[in-house]
């Protein structure tokens, strides 16, 4: 069926179209200003319709077959409605809207082609009112304006080639996109790559507007470098992790502003220059791993914005453009920062670079007993030469919360705590500070050198001058674990050893105890153990912690540490010497005569409690338990089972009460899991022997 436009002239312009079925076949509608009027009626298309001229109207929801909008005419404009089309064809130099006749409620959806969009020859299009849809294969060759998208959402991958633009280009689908044919096409604005992989290569490539934007969320990427205009904007978004890719500019020009607005943050896979602004809602890795470490600079006045001040810099962070006019130049978080109070303060300095990693200890001696911050700090002047020293205020920060997955501070005194500088052989305090201040509800602690300081390129730390690193490293034996020349772990072959120490003494003395829970049980333990750590023999309020003790005699910590630092055991800020005491359950305590100096040294040497010369009593507080090439070996005495600090008829008569009970308990002297006679025994040998400690 073909009708001239000069004979639909005389024809009747509205016509109700009940049923037309088009089997391999063209209907043609050529006159202007003409409407195809479909209300009441139902197109059944299995070919072509081709509107040459002229509207339409109340077409179905879904037409099937091949729908072309073809107006040639400069002058004319062609409305194409927002309807399901399986095959879409949009060419002709004519103006095509995209229209948005069909709603739900009062939002229009999207123009949607199943098979194929086909945007081909000299056409123009609109698309200020509706988005697009293409659920198959797209192939562009025409000017498209506007402020809405052509999104890619098909179930299975889609090619996609031509030289045309597109204003908002929007990758939807899990299965990803191809570009074909030499690609060619231009983004003008936006590239929005939501789910799938866009998959383009240096032979079939697109091009990005000057100043367009790439929105990458977590689950999509883009497989190689687009040609990128001027500058482009770069953002993320989704829940997770997202490692970057080729949607950065290698260069350090082109790149603008970056964002993470995705949840996990974003892990650096290259060199990344921003020249405008950084915004951060999550953090940025610059370091993927151990032995890769990348920079990110950012060459603008503009401080990084953190919008959400949990959100930091992790690894190395560079500032090109700093003012010398007292204002603050913001680093890897809001907390750090430098002031230059005139440019002489910045002493030929043009750059610094930060390298801060969070819960990571400096590699430096000394280091686990700082807060877990590694800092470096480094100038340079125009020639990159580095600036050996420089003269800002220094603003610094670190977690700081009850949670210990977020908290750095290390169990140290927080009051004490100062920037300090490694100077080749120590830790240096930087300079004068004031008082450590609080972001409680999101867990920062920060403080401020005072100006006039010398800042040295290099490596620093958050520590306390006061505070010596401490460790501990100790050997006992408990005589009735002794066997024939080592102590016995049968507590621990039959599974006894409760993963959390009971409320018995002297492990009730600990006020973590509750909150101690180990499995498995390391295979070499005899039993737990408690450490005293006392400033004075009598001291009231003793550093306590309970561990293991071995079958060597080494006493460990709950994790199996040996010897046990900082970390483990939370001493003080100022104390560095400490009079040691052993407490077990059913055993004589013992105490070193005099304080030991646990100062950390390269070797640390072992507290021997198997020896009689530095245990308070002598050979009065101790069990001879073998006789070896290098003397006498003792052992802590058995059968104080009650805890009184005597082994008398009180610990005799407990111990024959609950004779042959198996499991763990304090009357198990020889700690076999047995309450037998030989339990009884050692009460009986050892009878009236005392403790040492008071």
């Amino acid at each position: 069926m073909r009708t001239s436009s000069r004979n639909w002239g005389n024809m009747v312009k509205k016509i109700t179209i009940n049923l037309v079925v088009f089997f391999f076949a063209i209907y043609f509608l050529e006159a202007q200003g003409v409407t195809l009027d479909n209300t009441g009626g139902k197109i059944n298309n299995l070919g072509t319709i081709r509107v040459r001229a002229g509207q339409v109207k109340n077409l179905n929801d879904t037409i099937d077959g091949r729908f072309e909008y073809t107006a040639s005419c400069p002058a004319f404009t062609q409305e194409v409605p927002n309807i399901v089309y399986n095959q879409l064809v949009i060419s002709g130099a004519g103006l095509k809207i995209i229209d948005t006749v069909r709603k739900i409620g009062n939002q229009p959806v999207p123009l949607i082609a199943r098979d194929s969009l086909l945007l081909i020859d000299s056409a123009r299009i609109n698309l200020l009112r509706g988005d697009v849809w293409a659920l198959g294969p797209v192939a562009n060759t025409v000017s498209i304006f506007g402020n809405k998208e052509v999104r890619l959402a098909g179930n299975q991958w889609q090619d996609i080639w031509g030289n045309g633009n597109f204003p908002i280009l929007h990758l939807d689908n899990p299965f990803g996109a191809v570009v074909i044919r030499g690609g060619g096409f231009k983004v003008d604005q936006q590239l929005i790559l939501s789910r799938g992989q866009f998959l383009n290569s240096l032979s079939n490539n697109f091009v990005l507007g000057d100043s367009a934007r790439i929105v990458r969320y977590v689950g999509a990427s883009i497989s190689e470098t687009p040609l990128f205009g001027k500058r482009v904007d770069v953002e993320y978004r989704g829940n997770g992790v997202i490692s970057s890719g080729p949607e950065l500019p290698k260069d350090e020009q082109t790149l603008g502003n970056l964002e993470v607005n995705n949840t996990g943050g974003v892990i650096l896979s290259q060199n990344v220059t921003v020249n405008d602004t950084l915004r951060l809602r999550s953090s940025i890795y610059t370091e993927p791993d151990d032995s890769t470490k990348y920079i990110l600079t950012l060459t603008s006045q503009n401080n990084p914005e953190f919008v959400n001040l949990q959100a930091e810099i992790s690894g190395s962070f560079r500032r090109t453009s700093l003012k010398g006019d007292s204002s603050r130049i913001l680093f890897n978080n809001a907390f750090t920062y430098l002031v230059f109070p005139n440019e002489n303060s910045k002493n030929g300095a043009s750059e610094v670079t930060f390298r801060v990693k969070p819960r990571s200890y400096p590699q430096l001696p000394f280091g686990d007993s700082k807060v877990r911050r590694q800092i470096q700090i480094f100038a340079k002047n125009s020639f990159g030469q580095t600036v050996p020293e420089f003269y800002p205020i220094v603003g610094y920060g670190w977690r700081h919360s009850s949670d210990t997955l977020i908290d750095e501070t290390n169990g140290l005194d927080v009051y004490k705590l100062r920037l300090q500088w490694w100077n080749g052989s120590v830790w240096v305090n930087v300079g004068e500070e004031d008082l450590v201040q609080f972001d409680t509800i999101n867990g920062w602690a920060y403080n401020v050198v005072k100006p006039g300081t010398q800042i040295q390129s290099g490596e620093f730390a958050i520590g306390s001058s006061f505070y010596q690193p401490l460790a501990f490293k100790a050997k006992a034996l408990l005589e009735g674990a002794w066997r024939n020349g080592f102590m016995a772990n049968d507590l621990r072959k039959r599974n006894l050893i409760p993963n959390t120490p009971p409320n018995v003494f002297p492990y009730n003395l600990d006020p973590q105890r509750n909150s101690i829970f180990v499995d498995p049980i390391p295979d070499s333990v005899v039993d737990w153990i408690v450490i005293q750590f006392r400033r004075t023999l009598t001291d009231p309020n003793p550093i306590v912690y309970t561990g293991f003790i071995t079958t060597n005699g080494n006493i460990i910590g709950r994790k199996g540490e040996f010897p046990l630092k900082d970390a483990e055991i939370k001493f003080d800020s100022i104390y560095s010497k400490y009079y040691v005491a052993i407490l077990h359950r059913n055993h004589l305590a013992v105490v070193t005569e005099e304080p030991v100096d646990l100062s950390r040294k390269q070797v640390i040497a072992t507290i021997d409690f198997t020896k009689v010369e530095l245990v308070m009593g002598r050979e009065n507080a101790l069990r001879p338990l073998a006789k070896t090439p290098s003397g006498l070996l003792f052992g802590m005495i058995a059968g104080d089972v009650n805890g009184d600090g005597v082994v008398d008829l009180f610990d005799q008569f407990g111990i024959w009460t609950e004779r042959d009970f198996e499991g763990y308990f304090i009357w198990d002297t020889n700690l076999d899991g047995i309450i037998t006679t030989r339990d009884l025994n050692y009460s009986i040998n050892n009878r009236g022997r005392k403790t040492f400690v008071p």
